[in-house]
């Protein structure tokens, strides 16, 4: 929501009372009409205000919703349903600033069937109290967003109130990796009972091979580090059980001096001289992990030269963080390799937010030079 000190068009401080007589005139020049919105920008004789916070007719769905519905299963987008007040000055703020976004006008255009509607139009009202949104003015329920599945009606997602369009790009990245379907995901069936293994053999073989494996494991369990260099059992028990243990997970083979290795993949698990498992490094090359660096010192808000560059991670959640105009990209890499979990062990790569993502490789370059003073951008990390 905008608070009472929200800019106007042209910066001027918009009082409550101003907020209002605009709202007036928007309605008298044709905005507050019915469900299907009004006059376009700029046409019959509007007013130059008028047309700033028109509806956007070039983008909007016409008719009713159920139509809007038909016509996004049949594209295989998702649909937008956006329920206005003409008393709230949010309402016309998003006409401006978020519809009026050429960036959220892409993404629309090419992914999205957008359908708007008022709180107090017969259509508006139904779709307010089913989803229920809340239609009292000024209590917060208006203006508000939905991404709508147009087969099932099913709310995926809502914002309540003005949306930044940065904000609205950001979350809708979610749903252009996919679209609607009215096939169900085809569950796999539960392994048939005579797919197991009969009661009493071990994984991967009969009866008579475990046993056989049993004695090789133990044989080489005790190799490994249960008899001490003076020949002495250090701990019979132990390396029998561990051995049984081994056993069942799988065949073994010898894996050299040192250490034992799965016939099954996995990687071999070093060993100290002592027989003591050791941690593995680096997918066994012997190097260890990188450390994880420290983040850049975030510059002061309002300083001079800063910007700020939103990133959506990879779990879907998004990060906001000042930097200079002048910093590199590298900048950015540092700052989610220190402060994102696990970032700092596998590689990744920046795209840009509008589609098609573009990656983002010259990381010398300056956020200024890039154009990221103030975008969006996705974090991915690269397929291994």
């Amino acid at each position: 929501m905008v608070d009472d000190d929200e800019d106007g068009a042209d910066g001027e401080v918009l009082t409550p009372a101003a907020r209002r007589a605009a709202a007036g005139r928007l309605g008298r020049a044709g905005f507050g009409g019915g469900g299907r919105g009004a006059a376009g920008r700029g046409g019959g004789g509007a007013s130059t205000l008028a047309s700033m916070y028109a509806p956007p007719a070039g983008l909007m769905q016409r008719g009713s919703m159920q139509e809007a519905k038909d016509v996004a299963t049949g594209l295989k987008r998702w649909l937008i349903v956006n329920v206005q007040s003409t008393e709230e000055f949010a309402s016309h703020q998003i006409n401006r600033d978020t519809w009026g976004h050429s960036a959220v006008q892409e993404v629309i255009k090419s992914n999205f069937v957008l359908w708007q509607t008022y709180a107090h139009a017969d259509e508006g009202l139904r779709v307010a109290t089913y989803y229920k949104l809340g239609v009292e003015v000024g209590g917060g329920g208006l203006p508000c967003i939905l991404v709508l599945d147009p087969i099932t009606g099913m709310k995926l997602k809502h914002w309540r109130g003005f949306v930044e369009p940065e904000t609205l790009l950001v979350d809708l990245m979610a749903f252009l990796e996919d679209h609607p379907t009215p096939f169900a995901p085809i569950k796999r069936r539960p392994p048939a009972l005579d797919d197991q293994p009969p009661p009493g053999s071990l994984a991967g073989g009969s009866a008579e091979d475990g046993d056989a494996d049993l004695q090789k494991a133990i044989a080489a369990s005790m190799r490994d580090g249960a008899i001490a260099p003076g020949g002495i059992i250090v701990d019979e028990d132990a390396a029998i059980s561990a051995a049984v243990a081994a056993s069942l997970a799988g065949p073994s083979v010898n894996g050299g001096a040192g250490g034992s290795k799965r016939a099954s993949g996995g990687g071999t698990v070093p060993r100290s001289p002592a027989g003591k498992k050791v941690a593995a490094t680096d997918k066994g090359k012997g190097k260890a992990p990188p450390e994880k660096p420290e983040a850049p010192l975030e510059p002061e808000a309002g300083a001079t030269g800063t910007c700020a560059v939103a990133i959506r991670l990879p779990d879907g959640s998004r990060v906001q963080r000042r930097f200079l105009a002048t910093d590199p990209l590298r900048a950015v890499h540092i700052f989610l390799a220190a402060t994102v979990e696990g970032a700092h062990l596998k590689p990744f790569v920046l795209y840009t937010a509008m589609p098609p993502p573009v990656p983002l490789t010259e990381t010398d370059k300056s956020l200024a030079e890039l154009g990221l003073a103030g975008a969006v951008v996705v974090m991915k990390y690269k397929e291994e």
